[in-house]
């Protein structure tokens, strides 16, 4: 089928295999509101592309053509007031490029009435720089302003989209859908979101400031860090929080809290406890007389080489060397500072000894106190002219 049209003429066509002819006059063509004219104000031919029969009719212009719907103007080198590129009219998606971050102030609208009434137009940003589509900027015609979310401008970043609608009752390009940015807050356009408390979140700003409550972030929600690890911050003035290992006798335990380390050596503590013990190696003392006969045997009775031991503890041990080999018996007394000069024997019979021998020693357990006061009495002695009496004391 093929139907000419000419400016407000006649159209006739073969509509039906009868071969039967009707005339189509302009008046008829009521859908096309004015549509024999195209963009380019030349007459427009009614084809089988453009009249469709399925038992209904349908007239319409270049711009049902799905070709014609996708746009993509020439690069844009400058800032766009008005814009209107070719074909704008029969476009649905505006595939647009830039040569540097661009601002396109507004749209054309056609003055047509209805043409572009409560219109979609999608914009896709598929260049390599960003789209700044300009707030209610009064550098484009009333008609023509977008009416961005928040009352800000909106970028459109590489591989973004966003939706316009024509609002015919506020005469401007809505931006109602898409992806893009307010005011550096990227995110979707599908609708302004009111400002108020939401929960866990309080919107501000006309919806472009979203601030997390207090209180509201779980540990489940925070990022996940090395088993072992205290969070602070160990650098040098503020900043992020820092995952902190422990060390210097602080470990964890396996089970959410840290304790102190176990301590070996000198002094020990077991893990987590406060108690410090030292070693035996470590409290243990010496007191020693040295008796002389000045090469003659040493002579029995006290020697008053009285010894003050300063700790409390226990005799536990006596050690008695000679360069003489023989025989000497040697008696340990014992007093305290209030009772001097009475001091008594603390052996309880088990003298330190040499018997026809220069060196012997024994274990014993004689108590002393902090402040008491040793002495020696020599009970007996045969050929030994010089000896040296050690007593090993532990603290207790």
């Amino acid at each position: 089928m093929k139907v000419g049209l000419g400016y407000r003429g006649r159209m006739r066509g073969d509509l039906g295999p009868a071969g039967q002819e009707i005339d189509l006059t302009h008046q008829a063509l009521t859908a096309w509101r004015e549509g024999e004219h195209n963009i380019d104000g030349g007459h427009t031919d009614v084809t089988a592309d453009t009249l469709i029969v399925d038992g209904a009719t349908e007239f319409g212009g270049p711009w049902t053509k799905p070709e014609a719907a996708v746009v993509t103007p020439p690069d844009i080198t400058a800032d766009q007031n008005d814009y209107r590129p070719r074909f704008l009219e029969t476009a649905i998606w505006l595939r647009l490029t830039t040569d540097a971050s661009r601002t396109i102030t507004g749209i054309h609208r056609s003055l047509e009435t209805g043409l572009d009434a409560f219109r979609w137009l999608c914009i896709a940003n598929v260049g390599n720089f960003d789209i700044v589509l300009s707030h209610n900027d009064v550098l484009s015609q009333s008609r023509n302003r977008f009416g961005c979310p928040g009352g800000v401008d909106l970028t459109i970043q590489t591989s973004e989209c966003v939706w316009l609608w024509y609002d015919n009752s506020s005469a401007n390009w809505r931006v109602v859908a898409g992806s893009g940015s307010a005011s550096g807050a990227s995110g979707s356009v599908g609708g302004v979101v009111a400002d108020g408390d939401y929960g866990d979140i309080t919107v501000s700003g006309v919806g472009t400031v979203f601030t997390i409550d207090a209180d509201v972030v779980t540990f489940a929600k925070m990022q996940n860090i090395t088993s072992d690890r205290l969070l602070g911050r160990d650098t040098a003035a503020s900043g992020n929080t820092e995952e902190i290992s422990v060390g210097g006798g602080i470990e964890f335990t396996g089970s959410t809290s840290i304790q102190t380390s176990a301590l070996t050596g000198d002094v020990t503590k077991t893990a987590g406890g406060t108690a410090l013990t030292a070693s035996t190696a470590l409290k243990t003392r010496q007191v020693t007389f040295v008796l002389d006969g000045d090469g003659s045997d040493i002579a029995t009775g006290q020697k008053y080489a009285y010894t003050t031991v300063p700790y409390s503890g226990t005799i536990t041990a006596w050690r008695i060397v000679s360069p003489d080999t023989d025989d000497i018996v040697i008696d340990v007394l014992k007093g305290t500072y209030a009772g001097f000069p009475t001091v008594a024997t603390i052996t309880g019979g088990s003298e330190p000894e040499l018997v026809n021998a220069n060196k012997d020693e024994d274990s014993v357990s004689w108590a002393v106190t902090a402040g008491d006061i040793l002495d020696v009495d020599v009970l007996s002695c045969s050929g030994i002219t010089r000896c040296i009496l050690t007593l090993t004391v532990v603290l207790s």
